[in-house]
């Protein structure tokens, strides 16, 4: 498992019991500064005013929405390579496009396993362990 504990994350989902459970998992893999947000409206005005080391974003909420979070990370030289993480229980081929199009480092479908959280983290923050077997990186593999 990489170092996490010095990794602060954006959690942006409007359903209660989702941020939940991603910031119970996250805290289980030992990050610890975690902020949250309802809405994407909300997200935007917080990845302004701080710094975040990776976004992990719904796709559907009010406000603005996950996609529109990515757009709006992405159009800004501060957050423009942040990690973003996009969280959907839409997964057909045009919501992936998007995605792609806009620049998404990794995309879960709901409903996931904490392991798939854990699984995407270790591929944007390999442990030093795991980075010396000589291959490159993974391509975003989606579907």
């Amino acid at each position: 498992m990489g170092d996490f504990a010095s990794k602060k994350v954006l959690v942006v989902d409007d359903t209660a019991s989702m941020r939940a459970l991603i910031k119970g998992t996250l805290k289980q893999l030992g990050f610890s500064k975690i902020d949250d947000a309802n809405d994407g409206s909300k997200a935007e005005n917080l990845v302004v005013r701080n710094e975040y080391d990776i976004v992990i974003c719904d796709w559907d909420m009010p406000g603005a929405n996950g996609l529109e979070v990515l757009e709006f990370c992405r159009a800004s030289p501060k957050n423009a390579d942040i990690p973003f993480i996009m969280l959907t229980a839409n997964a057909d081929t045009d919501h992936v496009k998007l995605a792609i199009q806009a620049k998404v480092t990794d995309y879960i479908t709901k409903p996931f396993k904490p392991e798939t959280l854990e699984a995407k983290l270790e591929k944007i923050w390999p442990s030093e362990n795991d980075d010396d077997d000589g291959e490159e990186a993974d391509e975003l593999v989606l579907l």
